[in-house]
């Protein structure tokens, strides 16, 4: 358990904290799923407000194929499986869950039916968690997130051209730099970058006042 990089993370930020948040060990039976398989979900004051797939950066064809059918799964598992037993403390969550289908026999990628939801783990609700299709600083995917626009399902519906457009610059950077290509500016540049502009403005700022005195 302590190669694992969560686990030594949780016991790290306990340490931190003097032990004041308890600790415990809890093991579940181990389950294989397929990427295309993970769903996450956004929860605001116990109301389900989106839903994407994890695995954000790949295109499924069975997902968009079969979206209304895979949404309407979700939010009825939401509403059993999942609201009525949501603690005070857990209102507010982003939950991973697994779906598990049967596929047509006529099309592998047409969904059959439904035929399991598992919770694979409960994530706190706040921006280093990661909004996968969802942007956390956008606004109008905020506002979705946040409970505050009609709730929203996404996948990737197509092939994308560029898929490093998925990452953020910094791993953009890496895998070019590993590519041996050409490194874009990383976002610590960018933000050295913005700060001289700000350092800058503020300069322009006191000439302007100096001159005007």
């Amino acid at each position: 358990l302590i190669l694992s990089s969560r686990v030594r993370e949780d016991l790290m930020k306990s340490y931190d904290c003097n032990w004041k948040f308890p600790l415990k060990i809890i093991l579940r039976e181990w389950f294989d799923f397929k990427p295309e398989q993970e769903f996450r979900i956004f929860v605001k004051d116990s109301i389900l407000t989106a839903i994407t797939q994890y695995c954000y950066f790949q295109y499924f064809p069975i997902l968009p194929a079969s979206k209304s059918l895979l949404e309407a799964s979700i939010q009825q598992f939401f509403s059993k499986e999942v609201a009525p037993f949501l603690l005070p403390e857990h209102t507010n969550c982003v939950v991973d869950i697994c779906v598990v289908w049967k596929a047509t026999e006529a099309d592998a990628n047409q969904i059959d039916k439904i035929e399991k939801i598992w919770i694979v783990e409960i994530n706190p609700f706040f921006t280093d968690t990661s909004g996968c299709l969802f942007n956390w600083r956008s606004g109008e995917d905020g506002l979705v997130l946040r409970g505050k626009k009609e709730m929203e399902m996404r996948v990737v519906e197509r092939i994308k051209e560029d898929p490093l457009s998925c990452y953020s610059p910094d791993w953009v950077d890496y895998v070019n730099e590993y590519r041996g290509r050409e490194v874009k500016r990383t976002r610590a540049k960018i933000c050295e970058e913005e700060e001289e502009d700000e350092e800058e403005e503020e300069e322009k700022g006191l000439l302007s006042s100096c001159s005007v005195s």
